[in-house]
């Protein structure tokens, strides 16, 4: 195998490794940013139910 041809698969067995990492170190960020958005959306939901409980006793109330 000539030089040049080796120095090619060397420096493009580098770039893959490298690509390699880069994405898992993505997908690692975007699972955790999944997770952090998922905890958000709950924590909205149950705002939002305990709002809305809220609203129905504040009419309940009104109607008394």
């Amino acid at each position: 195998m000539t030089e040049p041809t080796l120095a090619r698969i060397l420096r493009l067995s580098q770039h893959l490794s490298y690509q390699y990492k880069n994405a898992s170190d993505l997908l690692s960020k975007s699972w955790l940013e999944l997770e952090s958005a998922r905890g958000n959306l709950s924590s909205l939901e149950l705002l939002y139910d305990e709002w809305l409980r809220e609203k129905d006793l504040e009419q309940k109330h009104l109607l008394e």
